[in-house]
Formats: C-alpha cells, structure tokens, sequence
C-alpha cells in the first residue's frame, strides 16, 4: 500500500477527509503539514479550516486541496485536522522515518523538525496531555491507540480498520 492510500484510508477511518492532492505523497503531505501546522502556530488553536481557507492564510495547492473538503470540514479547527494529520503522517511513514509504532513524542517532534515541521506550545501540549495518541506512555494501551488509528492492511503493526 502506497503512502498516501494509507494516509487517506487512515483518515477516512479517523471520520476526516484527504485529498489526494495534499496528501498523495510523503512529499507532498509533509508540505502541507508544515502550511497547517505554521497557521495554527501563528493563529492558535482555535481557528478553523474554514477560516484560514477564507482569509486566505493558506494558498496554492494546500489552499486548493482544503477546499475541495471545506464543507465537510470548514468548521473543524485546524488544530484538531493537524492532530489526526500528524498521526497518520506517523502511522503511514514508519519506513520513511526509519521509525516503529508506537512513536516516542520526542522521536516524533525530532522528526516533524528534521522536516521543517514545528508545532506550536498549544501543539505540543495537546500530545502531553494524549501520550495515548503516539503510544508513548507509561501504561502504553494498544487498545488507547487502536481507538485514534487505522492501520494499514498488511503493515507489520496490525490490520486495517474499516
């Protein structure tokens, strides 16, 4: 399974659009991860797809990507889109990362930095709070992480869930 089929099955599982445009490849997801995760570290937590679609805070292909799901997602906040884009970036581009499931928050934020992708406080805070998320944390439940994850079909972590 290709990256980016995996990283659209994972968030179509996770109930979130992702157009292939901006999100087909390692390449181009990890672009426009950097673009959405640079708007909420500038406008905060609270500002949504729509909004930041609407005042034209993102352009070019991230631009056009967001908006071919803006109404199914236009009221999300951005952060929220970010967090599930981040899990599946991680759980879609282990190989890539040179990386395994479950991801250490700091092996994660390392990886996000290598790739120009810096999280804001806000950000950071939120994967305190949900050590669960990466599977990076003391009680470490597989279970916890099966519930914010679908894994790709035949991926050496688990099977796909619909």
């Amino acid at each position: 399974m290709s990256f980016g089929d995996c990283f659209g099955r994972n968030m179509n599982a996770l109930g979130l659009p992702a157009p292939s445009s901006i999100f087909g490849t390692i390449g181009v997801a990890t672009a426009t991860i950097r673009e959405i995760a640079k708007t909420v570290a500038t406008y905060g937590t609270k500002v949504t797809i729509g909004e930041i679609i609407g005042a034209g805070v993102v352009e070019g292909a991230v631009a056009a990507g967001l908006g071919e799901v803006l109404g199914a997602i236009g009221g999300l906040t951005a952060s929220f889109y970010l967090g599930a884009c981040i899990g599946s970036f991680f759980n879609c581009g282990l190989d890539w990362l040179d990386a395994t499931f479950p991801v250490p928050r700091a092996q994660a934020n390392v990886a996000l930095q290598q790739n120009d992708i810096y999280l804001s406080d806000d950000m950071l805070a939120l994967m305190d709070l949900n050590p669960e998320m990466l599977g990076d944390s003391p009680g470490d439940d597989y279970q916890a992480r099966m519930n914010y994850y679908a894994y790709p079909s035949g991926g050496s972590t688990g099977t796909a869930v619909a």
